[in-house]
């Protein structure tokens, strides 16, 4: 946690939850801040590993 005073306590169930600085929620990182360039810097690498993987089936002269 960055700010002490920025905690909140929330209880559920009769158990406290954790506050964390970041989580990952259906494949994309939730951040505390405004602050995305990693979250987009993560889809582009993921993005061009599979255009590279795909560049040998695209120039496979019997692919139709």
């Amino acid at each position: 946690m960055t700010n002490p005073e920025d905690v909140l306590e929330i209880t559920v169930t009769g158990g406290q939850l954790e506050q964390v600085d970041s989580f990952v929620y259906l494949g994309s990182s939730i951040k505390n801040n405004t602050d995305c360039a990693g979250e987009v810097k993560s889809r582009l690498a993921m993005g061009m590993a599979v255009m590279g993987k795909l560049t040998k089936i695209w120039k496979n002269k019997f692919v139709h």
